[in-house]
């Protein structure tokens, strides 16, 4: 159990990591290199992708419960390898591609914090609503035509950042939450061979 919540919270980490990366390249990188941008967004898209994927096959018995994690590693890998082989063309759209990334990664954060109350952890309100704002920040910037694409390219942004945020804070209540369950197993075990021992 130790070693699967460990691998989970390491892609979690990856995946924080990419988003944010992600992010700061829509915020920092301008609109006039933007076929550059397509290219740095299909690379870490492939390997949130990838991350996506480790996280669902190391889920063990929960992965039934990541199976979302699984979908949205197919879509990401699809959308890099679009914006791979068509870097010219993705230039006007690549606000509404990111639009569904975000979306998708709204969706997989509630996804998590569905997870966090099943399991009854503290925090998962404050989870499911930044998930919320996630998705509903994505709908209104895959339907809403903004004044120019930095514009959108802004917004994607700081959506983005704040994904990759939320799992980051995730991702260390992760390794609170595995560290709790070492030491309850611990006390647990020691508590069992004290009774052995006495009898």
């Amino acid at each position: 159990m130790r070693f699967m919540m460990k691998r989970v919270r390491t892609a979690t980490f990856v995946d924080a990591a990419i988003t944010i990366v992600l992010a700061l390249c829509f915020l920092l990188i301008p609109v006039e290199i933007a076929s550059t941008l397509a290219i740095i967004s299909g690379i870490l898209l492939l390997c949130s992708a990838v991350s996506d994927a480790f996280r669902y096959f190391s889920g063990g018995d929960y992965a039934i419960y990541l199976r979302g994690t699984l979908y949205s590693a197919i879509i990401k890998a699809v959308l890099a390898i679009f914006l791979f082989t068509h870097t010219d063309t993705v230039v006007n759209l690549i606000g509404s591609i990111f639009s569904i990334i975000v979306i998708l990664n709204g969706i997989g954060s509630l996804q998590e914090a569905m997870e966090l109350r099943r399991i009854r952890l503290s925090g998962w309100f404050i989870h499911c609503l930044l998930s919320i704002l996630i998705i509903f920040g994505g709908i209104v910037l895959l339907l809403t035509p903004f004044g120019g694409i930095s514009t959108m390219l802004a917004i994607t942004g700081w959506l983005l950042l704040l994904d990759g945020v939320s799992e980051l804070v995730l991702a260390f209540r992760l390794k609170n939450i595995s560290n709790q369950l070492a030491q309850t197993a611990e006390e647990i075990h020691r508590a069992i061979s004290q009774s052995i021992m006495y009898q």
